[in-house]
């Protein structure tokens, strides 16, 4: 969006002359002047997105939209670009669209995409959410990028489905993370990905490829109650995790249990390997955000 995203500085005082210049109305130099200036950029934001989210929020039910004509204000296909913008209480609830770019956005306030539908890739990497993250029953179809994104405060992705790849590599999750139910159908990458703040929970999530937890951290209570891994033997891997709190309430993928790292740690390992001896830095290859930017 072509606006700024923090309020105008004062302008600097004039360099002394012989003869004075005459003072800056107050209007242009006073705290309240400048407050008002920043008060109605704001407006301008908030307008500017509201007229935005208007025309990509289909109200129609998801199963009846490929035989239902859209409303008139609909824009069918849109390929946002949101690269960087500053974005106030930004409430896309049901909104739909193709590709859409939202690297290095900073959401303030709650972010909310309950139920949005993205037809095609999708990147939220760099980005910021400083309140809640609602990200509950949307739809990705395409690759689904979060690479460093930060979670200041709740995630909720319940029931997100992501038919493409899911990319959470080094995300920083400071609050509760929920993706209960949610619908992995094509690999999901979390690797060095750190929950640090709350809870995990993927309970009756279901992964149908590869999933990877390589190099995450676990700061508090995981749970993955009922989860479904379906992508064969090797297809879950948590290497070189770390549980900060071993003790917590923790519910581990079946056939997966805590064992130290050898280096007075905790991670994450298969039930037939926690009475063997490893060293503590065991072969393992960082990955690195080149591994997950070309695509699916």
């Amino acid at each position: 969006m072509p606006f700024s995203s923090t309020p105008p500085a004062s302008k600097p005082e004039p360099e002394a002359t012989e003869a004075p210049a005459e003072p800056a109305a107050e209007t242009e130099t006073s705290p309240v002047a400048l407050g008002d200036t920043w008060h109605q950029e704001r407006q301008v934001r908030l307008t500017a997105q509201r007229i935005l989210t208007e025309h990509l929020r289909d109200d129609g039910a998801k199963e009846k939209r490929s035989t239902d004509p859209p409303r008139l204000l609909f824009w069918l296909g849109i390929r946002l670009d949101l690269v960087g913008a500053t974005l106030i209480d930004f409430r896309l609830g049901n909104g739909v669209m193709a590709d859409a770019d939202f690297t290095g956005a900073n959401f303030s306030g709650d972010a909310d995409f309950t139920g949005a539908t993205f037809s095609g890739d999708v990147a939220f990497s760099r980005a910021t959410f400083s309140s809640g993250a609602w990200f509950g029953g949307a739809t990705f179809s395409g690759y689904a990028r979060f690479l460093t994104a930060t979670f200041s405060s709740g995630a909720w992705f319940v029931g997100a489905t992501f038919s493409g790849a899911a990319v959470f590599l080094g995300a920083t999750f400071r609050n509760d993370a929920y993706f209960n139910e949610g619908a992995f159908r094509s690999d999901a990458h979390f690797p060095m990905a750190t929950f640090a703040g709350g809870d995990v929970w993927f309970n009756r999530a279901t992964f149908s490829s590869r999933a990877e937890f390589d190099g995450g951290t676990f700061s508090n209570t995981a749970r993955f109650d009922g989860t479904t891994f379906s992508g064969g033997e090797d297809s879950l891997s948590f290497a070189r995790s770390g549980v900060t709190l071993p003790d917590a309430h923790h519910v581990w993928p079946s056939g997966w249990c805590l064992g130290p790292d050898g280096s007075g740690g905790y991670t994450v390992v298969r039930e037939e390997d926690a009475g063997r001896s490893r060293p503590a830095r065991p072969p393992w290859r960082v990955p690195v955000l080149q591994d997950y930017t070309a695509g699916g």
